[in-house]
């Protein structure tokens, strides 16, 4: 009967490890999650503002490129007296 009990000792210390080893798990995973999360956010945040300077400076370009075409048209239609 003792073997039996013996047995049953180290099953419950196997439990009892496994169990401590499983909340450490979770535990890890929990900062992993939190701390991917956070970076996740930063670099959302970096790429908004990344993206926000691209589309003003395209704008700035195209409102140059407007410009550019407008004068053209204009020197093509006075040399052409049209104006």
């Amino acid at each position: 009967m003792s073997s039996n009990d013996e047995r049953i000792a180290v099953l419950e210390t196997t439990i009892s490890h496994i169990d401590t080893s499983l909340i450490e798990i979770k535990q890890d995973i929990k900062t992993l999650t939190e701390s991917t999360r956070q970076e996740m956010k930063s670099m959302n945040e970096k790429m908004d503002s990344r993206f926000d300077k691209m589309n003003d400076r395209l704008w700035n370009l195209f409102f140059w490129m407007i410009a550019g075409f407008a004068s053209t048209l204009g020197i093509v239609a006075h040399a052409l007296h049209w104006i």
